[in-house]
């Protein structure tokens, strides 16, 4: 008898799908880390909400891109040693996630959720509701964009 294990009989499909999403999850990782070490000193991301701050030390990416190299490799070993397969990516279910995420992030918001850190002041369901009303109206068109037009919307067109 081979002392070969047939990757079928190392793995249960659940486990298959588990090692498969934690590696995909480590791989989106290293190439954030990569995006960050390629990214020119001093021109950070602007976001609204959070300043990105240059503070890697100075040489990491010399000293940090072997080793992602080497972590690539390993699970480039990983997908070949368990015949891992990722599932299709889809960007229709990304993007419709995406949206329906931001759009309970954006009710969680709402100043009758704000009990819980502290007292509402009177004004702020007048000043922020209505905001967040129309920031989940625009979410919500973007992910009706998602559907294509009927018939009768793109002949009126």
């Amino acid at each position: 008898m081979s002392n070969v294990l047939a990757k079928s009989e190392v793995l249960s499909v659940g486990q298959m799908r588990h090692l498969t999403a934690s590696l995909a999850q480590v791989e989106r990782h290293l190439l954030e880390i990569l995006a960050l070490v390629d990214k020119p000193r001093g021109s950070p991301t602007p976001t609204l909400f959070g300043r990105e701050t240059p503070d890697l030390p100075a040489g990491f990416g010399e000293t940090a891109r072997p080793s992602i190299a080497s972590a690539s490799a390993t699970l480039t070993e990983l997908v070949s040693t368990f015949g891992l397969q990722a599932p299709d990516f889809s960007q229709f279910r990304t993007v419709q996630a995406l949206v329906i995420t931001s759009v309970v992030v954006v009710e969680d918001a709402a100043s009758r959720h704000m009990r819980g850190y502290g007292q509402i002041h009177p004004e702020l369901p007048r000043m922020l509701d209505p905001l967040l009303s129309r920031l989940r109206e625009q979410l919500l068109e973007i992910g009706r964009a998602l559907s294509p037009p009927s018939s009768t919307e793109e002949s009126s067109a």
